[in-house]
């Protein structure tokens, strides 16, 4: 293989040839075998503090830019143009010939490096792509200076890094990547903004943007979108399923008489649309009653947020032979003081870019908060109660206050008796 030596001077003959290329001093051969290949750090002596601290870039239309292959081999250009840096000017999609252009992506005017990390053993250009600079440093970006992308322009950005900050100009929020998706952070929400008092703690103040993406283990169409709106994190959805003594009640979820349908009430719209949901997952192996296993999935077609906020329902389907799941029977904790539950499966979802987890429970029904208590000898309050969502979307003890079939010594004991679907 014959040596090529390419040295500084030869940059100075290049630079008076062809009268393109200027600089403020004769480049001189003084840095071999060191870390540099060009350095200029020795004008920041110059007294004039405005001298010889500027780098020119040509005006590059990257719509239009093609690679000359011609010296992409083992002894001139050894990286396959990878790392090479430009100053586009131009706005609309690189070209479409991928052997002198690389992979087709949207540009805008400002810098961009070409990414193509196998260019030295490829010698092509055909799997690199141009990336634009910030992308990938958006993360040590200073506060206050964030870049500002709309969300369509956000969804084209490549290389991103999971920490990465952007100020989205479409939905007027900071937000930040996860290494798979955009999280809002700036804005809150409560899981109770109407008021009111609900059975069971509520989860407090959301996280910003409606939460962190959950972990995922299911399958399917988990949603998405460019709509954002304020909405609580997660929602609790209890089935009744118990067994107290010699009184039980065996729960069931199906695509029928026991189907459920999921309400999403949420609040502050930008009147942009999200994405279907159709996500499938497995319940989990302890919540079947005899061991009973199945797959739900949560179906909510698509729509738009409402500026002036609104309800979004879906239902979740039961799959197997039979469409139905037989929940486990769940008993009272605690001396028969308190609710006992059981997770039966989590179903986490996206609605626009706010993430949501729906958490079906398992529950053995609320006790009475005298049900251990005995007057003049007797059990008078062995009642146990079922929390039902109103008309309001928050959850409420059902009406079978005292009723025979809320008694867990009475015959007609059956705790959903009162619930309305």
């Amino acid at each position: 293989m014959k040596k090529i030596f390419i040295t500084a001077i030869m940059l100075g003959i290049a630079l008076s040839a062809n009268a393109q290329v200027l600089t403020n001093g004769l480049p001189k051969a003084q840095l071999l075998d060191t870390n540099y290949f060009l350095d200029a750090s020795n004008f920041q002596g110059e007294a004039d503090l405005s001298t010889g601290k500027l780098l020119g870039f040509p005006k590059t239309d990257l719509t239009k830019f093609k690679f000359n292959l011609d010296v992409v081999t083992d002894e001139v250009v050894l990286s396959g143009f990878d790392g090479v840096v430009v100053y586009n000017m131009a706005k609309g999609t690189t070209g479409s010939d991928a052997a002198t252009q690389g992979k087709q992506v949207s540009v805008t005017p400002g810098f961009y490096y070409f990414s193509n990390p196998n260019g030295a053993e490829t010698q092509s250009v055909a799997n690199g792509q141009w990336v634009r600079l910030g992308a990938d440093a958006v993360a040590g970006t200073t506060l206050g200076t964030l870049p500002k992308y709309t969300t369509t322009e956000r969804d084209k950005l490549k290389g991103v890094e999971e920490g990465s900050l952007i100020y989205n100009t479409t939905t007027k929020q900071v937000e930040v990547y996860n290494g798979t998706g955009w999280d809002t952070v700036s804005g809150v929400a409560t899981t109770n903004p109407g008021g009111g008092t609900l059975v069971s703690p509520g989860t407090g103040v959301t996280p910003p943007g409606g939460g962190v993406q959950p972990p995922s283990a299911g399958s399917g169409q988990q949603g998405g979108g460019s709509g954002h709106a304020t909405i609580a994190p997660s929602q609790q959805v209890y089935v009744p399923s118990l067994q107290y003594g010699n009184s039980e009640y065996q729960g069931y979820i199906d695509n029928t008489t026991h189907k459920i349908t999921i309400k999403i009430p949420y609040t502050n719209g930008n009147n942009i649309a999200y994405e279907q949901v159709d996500y499938t997952v497995s319940t989990n192996a302890d919540a079947g009653q005899d061991g009973d296993v199945n797959q739900l999935t949560l179906y909510i077609p698509s729509g738009r947020f409402n500026s002036g906020g609104g309800v979004i329902t879906g239902e979740i389907i039961v799959s197997g032979t039979d469409q139905s799941f037989k929940v486990k029977k769940q008993t009272l904790t605690n001396g028969g003081t308190e609710m006992g539950k059981a997770l039966i499966a989590s179903i986490p979802i996206k609605l626009g870019d706010v993430y949501h987890t729906v958490n079906v429970e398992a529950i053995s029904g609320i006790p009475d908060k005298n049900f251990n208590v005995m007057t003049n000898g007797k059990y008078e309050h062995r009642f146990i109660y079922v929390p039902v969502k109103g008309r309001d979307d928050k959850l409420w003890l059902n009406n079978n206050l005292g009723a025979n079939y809320a008694n867990v010594d009475h015959p007609a004991f059956n705790p959903v008796q009162g619930l309305s679907h």
